[in-house]
């Protein structure tokens, strides 16, 4: 594998590992250990990998991030120089009306010129309150609100279709021309915080996202004001990706502070609804239903140091799981994936992925 031929060295360095992965374990229960010494020699030569030194530590959900941006980036590149007659052949060699005519539009996208000038566009609107339910865009009076509203245009892309989601987020200025800001932002992961004490659960953990906040703000007057950000999520991804924030900043321990570990263990369960209390008003009434299909785990007690594990449903074999420890490969069922509320452990889910099964 020569990486820097490779117009996308991080899609084919993953598909090279994939294939020596089937080779290697075809027909076998687990098959042979993989030493990914090929991967890591490609990866390493990316911009997004360079800083990778074999046998440093690394934080997995920083990673994981790198490599969706990084695959995100390729497939987007490779859309945008694909030639005509690339398109006119790859549309038709799909037999699917409705996939083809998907596809046609998404292609389309990228040949606008003016994607890239509204990445970041500003559009003024009017919205008419609707109740009284803590969205911000609600306003108990139910007077018209003149809105500012912020978007960034998303390119689709396969890791779009499957990690992409959306945060809404609102800011009330209180006696501004545009009393309330819409910002829109996709994720590709979902960070939580679990710091507070009171947050135990993962539900816990969501419902926090749409708490208001009170920020000090200064207004066009230049007048010290005291403003409120509320956020929620406005789409939910097909893959759900969820990082526990277990490393914080604390002084407790010094004057000067450090990193910590929050060793507390977070309940979760084998199917998630993700609660409506911190969804948008416009998806609340569409399940958001979600299998567990992995999760990460660090194992020791500090940020700079430790050891990675993982948890892995099998695919096509009910509800059997594995779990994986470098070389070591063994058969586990659910029970032993759940966690044991109320104890404390070195050992904690660091990364949640759950697949969607309701639209």
């Amino acid at each position: 594998m020569n990486i820097k031929d490779s117009k996308s060295p991080l899609f084919d360095a993953l598909v090279d590992f994939f294939k020596e992965f089937v080779q290697k374990n075809e027909g076998k229960e687990f098959g042979e250990n993989i030493t990914p010494s090929e991967i890591y020699s490609a990866i390493t030569a990316h911009n997004n990998f360079q800083h990778l030194q074999w046998g440093q530590q690394e934080d997995a959900e920083e990673f994981f991030g790198y490599l969706l941006d990084g695959l995100n980036e390729e497939f987007t590149e490779s859309v945008k120089n694909l030639s005509e007659a690339e398109i006119k052949s790859l549309l038709n060699s799909i037999l699917n009306d409705e996939t083809r005519n998907n596809i046609k539009a998404s292609i389309k996208k990228f040949n606008s010129p003016e994607l890239e000038s509204q990445e970041n566009k500003v559009t003024t609107t009017s919205s008419t309150t609707v109740g009284e339910d803590g969205w911000q865009e609600v306003n108990n009076s139910k007077k018209i609100v003149s809105s500012s509203r912020r978007e960034v245009e998303i390119k689709p892309s396969p890791i779009n279709h499957l990690f992409g989601g959306q945060f809404r987020s609102t800011l009330k200025v209180p006696n501004e021309k545009h009393t309330q800001s819409i910002t829109l932002d996709p994720f590709l992961q979902i960070q939580l915080d679990i710091s507070d004490d009171e947050i135990t659960s993962l539900t816990e953990a969501f419902k926090r996202i749409s708490t208001i906040e009170e920020l000090q703000y200064k207004a066009n007057g230049g007048k010290d004001v005291i403003a409120t950000k509320q956020t929620f999520i406005d789409r939910l991804p097909n893959v759900l990706i969820i990082h526990l924030k277990r490393f914080s900043f604390t002084n407790k321990t010094s004057r000067y502070g450090r990193i910590e570990k929050i060793r507390k263990v977070i309940e979760y369960k084998e199917k998630l609804s993700v609660p409506v209390e911190c969804l948008s008003p416009a998806i609340r009434s569409t399940p958001a239903e979600y299998k567990l299909i992995g999760v990460v785990y660090h194992h020791g007690l500090n940020s700079d140091g430790g050891h990675y594990t993982v948890d892995v449903l099998r695919n096509g074999s009910g509800n059997k799981w594995i779990r994986i420890d470098d070389t070591n490969i063994t058969s586990l069922e659910l029970e032993h994936v759940l966690p044991n509320p109320g104890s404390e452990e070195s050992k904690t889910a660091y990364i949640l992925m759950y697949q969607r099964i309701s639209a």
